[in-house]
């Protein structure tokens, strides 16, 4: 998909920003970290002093998130395969590899370690994590994202394809209802912001093959008016139909 010239692509997690942009190495690609909170832009497509954009809120929230992470390993010690990952201003409390009568107790501290020091506790697949109370998801981290890299009227020559497997990425479904076609990844969960679903990774890599596979119909580093286009034809009007079961 990133070798076309119609399509480009954007990393969001609710990984530290470094973590994910050294998982991929790729400098092509635009990536987001913990929730959006903070953003580097794709070589190129920015002035260069302008690729690393921060919410003006994280210097503070990485020092109470600093503190609350020493909280909660406070309350969580003893309880084997419990840990807690320190990713700046978010915390995640991790509790896959504890035993399941301790993953309720777990789950219990640390929700409470982060209400009370004025974090939200989000629920993540085996985790609980704390965000700063800011307003900022992965939601309004694609409308940065977009608005920054094509402009205001960005939805009038762009089409977005999202494909996520994490509740978190409920709150970017919700936010491009009827700006693309967004995927839920994964058969166990009832309900969906997401208008279509795909089953697992292998799912998704045949939707990637299936991407990159169509005819080129549209550059996005051209302008509506330089092709002619007021809402330029998309692969994402296709998809419309594409359900991998």
């Amino acid at each position: 998909c990133n070798a076309r010239d119609d399509t480009m692509i954007h990393v969001i997690s609710g990984r530290d920003l470094d973590n994910v942009m050294g998982m991929l190495r790729e400098e092509s690609f635009t990536y987001a970290g913990n929730h959006g909170l903070k953003i580097c832009y794709a070589k190129g497509r920015v002035e260069e002093s302008a690729r690393n954009w921060c919410h003006e809120d994280v210097d503070h929230y990485t020092t109470r998130a600093t503190e609350l992470a020493g909280v909660i390993e406070n309350a969580i010690a003893g309880i084997a395969g419990a840990w807690v990952e320190r990713k700046g201003p978010t915390v995640t409390c991790h509790y896959r590899e504890t035993a399941p009568a301790e993953r309720v107790v777990v789950a219990s501290a640390a929700q409470q370690a982060i209400e009370e020091a004025g974090f939200q506790p989000r629920r993540a697949h085996m985790a609980v994590e704390a965000r700063p109370p800011i307003g900022w998801d992965k939601g309004r981290a694609v409308l940065q994202i977009l608005r920054t890299l094509y402009g205001p009227s960005w939805s009038e020559s762009m089409r977005v394809v999202y494909v996520g497997d994490d509740d978190t990425d409920e709150d970017a479904f919700r936010m491009l209802v009827g700006l693309g076609v967004t995927f839920r990844v994964g058969t166990l969960v009832r309900s969906t912001a997401a208008t279509r679903r795909l089953r697992d990774p292998e799912s998704v890599r045949r939707l990637l093959e299936y991407i990159a596979a169509q005819p080129n119909r549209f550059n996005p580093r051209q302008s509506p008016e330089t092709t002619g286009l007021a809402r330029p034809p998309s692969i994402a009007g296709q998809l419309k139909t594409f359900h991998l079961r």
